[in-house]
């Protein structure tokens, strides 16, 4: 097994060289520096340096030397040295004409390419790098990647998108206005700008909307034809990094430090490794019968459903009752006593639900919502409906495509929002475990932090969830709040397993600023098991060769898995802090990646990070509309 990573060959020291001159002031002097040689020069009151790699670089210009005062050569400082490592790439990417940007992605200028389909958006070869030490050897991860921008500058696009990339300085604004000759971004929450060269500022498209502009044939090509062939030229596209790192030799994984993971899944009427088969095995447990309705925007009361709709959800031989036969449904419809349709309507404007008292009298029942198309405002439908009301949206046009996988996947997801119901029990997880997953997210742009938290336990249920919202920003989480947290998710699996759990999973999406001792020393009073584990979603790992289902062992402590995605192959990083348990660090990677599979949204897709984190995620970024896709049943979050 081959994996992105090349070993840094340079020296762990950094060279240091101090220049004087004394007929230009020294910010002035560090200015042109920089932009000449595109590496950041630092000025003090009266000296001017720069931080290198312990290689020969050329200062330009040439008459620099005369400036020069002094050189020295700094050891034992491992910071100073990624900084002056990522530092020196960035400026070997922009001397070749690559557009430097947030997080070490370096587009190449070289490559713009027009869709067929859309030539208002162009697709741009990319690099993303990172450094990784392993094993106190230094190497540097260059994963290809693919940029979409707008053909054109953002005045003359006729395609828009939510962001724009200065493709001078490979910043990112949020896209205001552009209206009258005028582009306008937005520096912060309160600050707009009009900008002062247009003509630098593209409009930066994430994959979906791209597919969303009509060119979603076209990158799947460009992904499945197009990467491999990226990894295959590494060496002779990024050719100026060779006296930095070895092109030539990709990381080599021992055989005995890779595995491959298998879940596998138990149901009513046997067990499988595929999660499809629940349609013939059936649920673990079914719910029986459920009780369900429709809500429709009141401007449908004059209007007909569509028959296509009618004939999905009233005929017996279509594939939405045919899968809820086969997961052991029968439905029965609650009828507006109005109309004696099983349809109530809420209002456009106010999200008001008509007869919102029959709803909330009935004990639990499951709506479905039909939409046209997104609506951002669901939040508010959300707010209206009563407590025993379980939100099902699905868009009209998917239904009435009559797309079995639809369907099918429509009629699981009703079964695991179904709180008596239980999908299966996912094997080779450890009995009596708690697994807890927390996050703290930032909105850089109202300068706020969100935390959220949540509890699951091995048979997928979720037992508590929490979140606070707007928090000061800070990178820091409060323990105080956390260590309460935990209580409470213990005390939740208490009352709903009937005993205390005899081992904890505590997962971070990220990395610890913390003092982590503190949370040990507050763990250690609780007298369970636990282990503490960092979980890094934006991994830069990766290979040309197909891992999906792949854990790698780096370190003791340290795994790579990547999961078993319909989509791109991508990389989570494990990283054991703490192991207070009695199981090895080996058992405790594999079970982490087995809690991606913990639930399923449809049984056609896995998720990338574990069960818990995956929650946290969907919390901390929307608002109420989390609840359309964690099936949580306590009264209160």
């Amino acid at each position: 097994m081959k994996l992105n990573l090349f070993e840094i060959m340079v020296p762990s020291k950094v060279k240091r060289i101090y220049y004087y001159n004394p007929q230009t002031p020294p910010e002035i002097f560090a200015k042109n520096l920089t932009r000449i040689n595109n590496i950041r020069f630092n000025d003090s009151s009266d000296l001017v340096w720069v931080e290198l790699p312990f290689l020969q670089v050329q200062i330009l210009p040439e008459q620099a030397v005369v400036y020069k005062k002094r050189e020295e050569v700094i050891e034992s400082d491992e910071k100073l040295f990624i900084r002056t490592l990522y530092s020196y790439i960035k400026k070997l990417f922009k001397d070749n004409d690559f557009i430097a940007t947030r997080q070490n992605l370096y587009i190449s200028n070289r490559t713009k390419t027009p869709f067929q389909n859309n030539k208002e958006v162009s697709w741009f070869e990319s690099y993303q790098v990172k450094i990784y030490k392993i094993y106190e050897k230094y190497y540097l991860s260059i994963n290809p990647r693919f940029t979409f921008l707008s053909t054109k500058p953002a005045l003359e696009s006729q395609v828009r998108s939510a962001y724009l990339l200065n493709t001078k300085s490979g910043k990112s604004f949020p896209f205001v206005s552009a209206e009258d000759g005028k582009l306008v971004i937005a520096i912060d929450e309160r600050t707009h700008k009009e900008v002062t060269h247009p003509e630098n500022y593209f409009f930066n498209f994430t994959s979906k909307e791209a597919e969303e502009l009509g060119v979603s044939k076209q990158i799947y090509e460009i992904y499945n034809n197009k990467l491999p062939y990226l990894y295959e030229k590494i060496s002779t596209e990024l050719s100026f990094l060779k006296d930095l790192v070895n092109l030539n030799q990709y990381y080599e994984v021992k055989p005995d430090h890779q595995e491959r993971i298998t879940a596998f899944y138990k149901f009513a009427n046997g067990n499988s490794d595929d999660i499809k088969k629940i349609f013939q095995l059936q649920p673990l447990k079914s719910p029986g019968t459920l009780k369900m309705t429709f809500l429709f925007s009141s401007k449908y009361k004059n209007e007909n459903i569509s028959e296509p709709v009618r004939k999905v959800f009233a005929s017996s031989d279509s594939a939405y009752r045919k899968a809820l036969s086969e997961l052991g449904l029968e439905i029965e419809y609650l009828r507006n006593p109005q109309t004696n349709k099983a349809i109530f309507y809420y209002k456009e404007k106010t999200f008001e639900i008509e007869n919102k008292e029959v709803l909330s009298s009935s004990g639990k029942i499951y709506a479905i919502v039909l939409l046209d198309e997104r609506q951002e405002s669901l939040d508010n439908l959300i707010k209206n409906a009563p407590k025993n009301v379980v939100i099902l949206p699905v868009l009209t046009p998917k239904i009435i495509s009559d797309q079995i996988y639809i369907l099918k996947s429509f009629a699981y997801k009703i079964v695991n929002f179904s709180q008596d119901a239980q999908t299966y029990q996912l094997l080779g997880l450890s009995d009596n475990a708690l697994y807890i997953g927390f996050d703290l997210s930032h909105d850089f742009q109202k300068r706020v932090s969100h935390y959220a938290i949540s509890a699951v336990d091995r048979n997928s249920k979720v037992l508590y969830i929490n979140q606070e919202r707007d928090m000061p920003l800070n990178e820091k989480f409060e323990l105080e709040l956390l260590q309460k947290d935990i209580v409470k998710s213990i005390d939740r699996y208490k009352s709903v397993v009937k005993k205390p759990p005899n081992m904890i999973f505590l997962m971070r999406d990220g990395v610890f600023f913390e003092d982590i001792n503190l949370l040990k020393n507050y763990l250690d009073l609780l007298k369970i098991d636990y282990t503490i584990i960092e979980i890094d979603k934006n991994s830069n790992i990766n290979s040309k060769q197909n891992l999906k289902g792949m854990i790698v062992k780096f370190e003791p402590n340290k795994y790579v898995y990547f999961a078993q995605t319909y989509n791109l192959q991508k990389a989570v990083e494990i990283n054991i802090v703490i192991n207070n348990s009695k199981l090895s660090d080996e058992q405790i990677a594999r079970e982490t990646y087995l809690t991606t599979r913990l639930f399923h949204s449809t049984p056609y897709t896995n998720l990338k990070l574990p069960y818990p984190l995956y929650i946290t995620d969907k919390v901390a970024l929307l608002n109420n509309e989390w609840k359309l896709y964690i099936p949580y049943f306590c009264d209160k979050i």
